[in-house]
């Protein structure tokens, strides 16, 4: 094999562990300082390569702290067709200035449920509602009745908001912040952000 080509294979497979090390780093550093809380907790993180066209790689941590659902979401890669589903991803990678496939995101915040059975029974919501913080397959039906921050910017503190008409399959609410992945560079940083997020 090309010396050049198993060289990036290792980088590449070398920048994915890496990232799912930082996330679990983060979910253990939260899970420490919840020791002794029997709350609710779940938590799951994954690089996947389904076939040719499909791949994905995102961690979903949440958690149940003060009364309040907390998450912490990784989003290193977007399965392709997840892209052309709504047209509010884009504009919000174009805010943020970052690239549509490998957006190297981390967000952390507060969940609003209307119900909280549904945070705690249904796996598939817990699953999606980080991604409609981004609009990734919002709907245009959907879009119109989000309320939401605009622009999206880093290290802000930013609102989403869906109207009860649409139902609680869509994010309900949230209040959270974005911040690059490739700015965490420590585990000071890391520890900082968890404290904000349990501060919360």
């Amino acid at each position: 094999m090309n010396e050049q080509l198993l060289r990036t294979l290792q980088d590449v497979d070398m920048f994915h562990k890496t990232c799912l090390l930082l996330f679990n780093d983060f979910t253990a550093y939260v899970r420490e300082r919840l020791l002794g809380e029997n709350t609710f907790a779940w938590q799951e993180a994954n690089y996947i390569v389904w076939n040719h066209e499909k791949s994905q790689h995102v961690g979903n941590f949440v958690f149940e702290h003060k009364g309040k659902y907390k998450f912490a979401f990784l989003l290193i890669k977007v399965i392709e067709d997840k892209i052309t589903r709504g047209p509010g991803y884009k504009e919000i990678c174009s805010e943020l200035g970052v690239d549509l496939r490998f957006p190297l995101l981390f967000i952390t915040g507060i969940y609003r449920p209307r119900n909280v059975n549904d945070i705690l029974k249904n796996l598939d919501l817990r699953r999606a509602w980080p991604h409609h913080l981004l609009k990734l397959e919002l709907p245009d039906e959907i879009l119109q009745k989000v309320s939401c921050s605009s622009p999206h910017r880093f290290e802000e503190e930013l609102v989403f908001e869906t109207d009860p008409s649409v139902g609680n399959w869509w994010c309900n609410g949230a209040q959270f912040k974005i911040r690059r992945v490739t700015n965490i560079k420590d585990q000071q940083t890391l520890a900082r952000i968890a404290d904000e997020l349990l501060e919360y």
